[in-house]
């Protein structure tokens, strides 16, 4: 198998508008450490291009050093690796990997697009080993349940990318329409929800469009406008206050009883070391009354006055 060799190519030979190798969900700019880097010492980790013909090449990997080298002016020749054009795809894909690898792991949407292209024109028998060279068990159900999240809107595969939206939870919203996984995600970018409380969101959203058959920005839009009307909030709560809206939404009748009990409770003027509880989502009127001890011996010496009284 021919390996891929080094060449100084000419920047205006590489299609940079042939975007079949990209990995990222969207054309990401270099960093300023990046673009320094390149200004400063050059290209140290030449760019992976595949041989299109004998004076075109598409990028494989390195699209950004590309990028930061034309930034930075001055030169018009690049060392890239290039791979023969009549390379067989698995080979192609499998020296992508490593090279993509060299500079830190994949994301879960990088992989969702590598195993994507490579499937393409391979089978998936081909794509297990790549599979497993990124630390997964290499079953054929494990893959088809990563590449199931393809079809996720472009901003849930963005968010993905950037670790904002847990791979669990992505799995969740694949029954959304696209615009309603936009519309969450918005939400969960612009209230930096994150762990449970992402998690919480996805339920609560995902149970009203099921229940009211309309789409997200539509339920959203009497919290939205009362937010606009009232006083500004920070992030935190801004969060705190959808989350409870959407419960209220959610569970109308639970919402009223807990208001109800509250009242209730405040009513009774209950000392700081005393406390009711209900039972969950109120499934019957039971109360449990609850007294906190500092410890065992104020509990047993108040003990014997408790028992009397009940």
């Amino acid at each position: 198998m021919t390996t891929p060799d080094i060449r100084p190519i000419n920047v205006s030979s590489i299609d940079r508008h042939d975007v079949s190798y990209l990995l990222s969900p969207g054309q990401e700019s270099p960093d300023a450490a990046l673009r320094e880097s390149v200004r400063r010492y050059g290209i140290l980790f030449p760019p992976l291009l595949l041989e299109k013909d004998r004076d075109r090449f598409v990028i494989l990997s390195g699209r950004k050093r590309i990028q930061a080298a034309m930034e930075a002016g001055g030169a018009d020749i690049i060392p890239c690796l290039v791979i023969p054009g009549d390379s067989p795809p698995l080979f192609v894909y499998t020296v992508l990997l490593e090279h993509a690898l060299i500079g830190g792991s994949l994301s879960p949407a990088q992989q969702i697009a590598f195993f994507s292209g490579l499937l393409r024109s391979c089978s998936l028998d081909d794509g297990l080993p790549l599979f497993a060279r990124l630390g997964h068990p290499p079953h054929k159900h494990r893959l088809v349940e990563l590449l199931s999240l393809r079809d996720l809107a472009p901003a849930a595969l963005t968010a993905l990318h950037h670790g904002i939206l847990s791979l669990g939870n992505a799995r969740k919203i694949m029954g959304m329409a696209p615009g309603d996984q936009a519309a969450l995600i918005d939400l969960v970018t612009r209230l930096r929800l994150g762990g449970s409380r992402q998690q919480k969101l996805i339920e609560l959203c995902t149970e009203l469009i099921m229940r009211r058959n309309e789409d997200l920005r539509t339920i959203l839009q009497p919290f939205l406008s009362g937010q606009e009307a009232g006083q500004p909030e920070n992030v935190p709560q801004q969060a705190a206050a959808l989350l409870k809206w959407l419960h209220n939404e959610t569970f109308p009748r639970s919402s009223t009883a807990e208001q109800e009990f509250n009242r209730f409770a405040h009513q009774l003027e209950l000392p700081a070391n005393i406390r009711i509880l209900h039972t969950p989502a109120f499934e019957d009127e039971t109360v449990t009354l609850c007294l906190d001890f500092p410890d065992r011996n104020a509990l047993r010496e108040a003990w014997e006055r408790i028992r009397t009284l009940v």
